[in-house]
């Protein structure tokens, strides 16, 4: 409700005519039923003192649909907090995806596929890589050095910048 009209119900100056004196003509005027103007002053419609009903009043709540401007008020501020809160939300989301930190949903499964196959010809290359290089190495060499190439394969699938070291086994530097 208007805080206009609260002032002047308060003060008592609403304009001759302004009131109903009955539920039926309250209900008669707003072109509703009895109950639906029981209903809005069990919520809290005010009403004249010793009976009657306000005009304006009513003519508030037809317009809502029985809430109160207040109300309406409070659930349009909720409203536009909700949306500053989202769009908060996006510009952080499109900030990690400029940065690289995010990837758009289309971009998952491409990047997922690079990372699949970088880690597939690495393992298919063990053998033809290692072989020159374990030649007269003990089993206990050779075990260190075929452990170093799948931990370089491991990183190359989560993602870790690689770095070749002279040997051509591996060191990562990690973003």
């Amino acid at each position: 409700m208007t805080k206009r009209i609260k002032k002047k119900i308060k003060l008592g100056k609403l304009p001759a005519g302004q009131i109903v004196k009955t539920q039926k003509e309250a209900a008669d005027y707003a072109g509703d039923d009895e109950r639906t103007i029981r209903r809005w002053q069990d919520n809290g419609m005010p009403v004249v003192k010793g009976g009657g009903y306000f005009k304006a009043i009513l003519d508030h709540y037809k317009k809502t649909g029985g809430r109160d401007y207040d109300e309406d008020l409070n659930r349009h501020k909720k409203a536009e907090a909700d949306v500053k809160e989202i769009k908060a939300k996006l510009l952080a989301l499109e900030l990690k995806i400029k940065q690289g930190r995010l990837l758009p949903a289309e971009n998952i499964d491409i990047e997922r596929i690079k990372r699949i196959s970088a880690v597939k010809r690495q393992l298919l290359g063990l053998p033809r890589k290692l072989a020159p290089r374990m030649e007269g190495k003990n089993e206990g060499q050779r075990l260190e050095m075929l452990k170093a190439e799948i931990e370089y394969c491991i990183r190359i699938f989560s993602g870790e910048n690689i770095i070749d070291d002279a040997e051509g086994a591996s060191n990562s530097i990690t973003v």
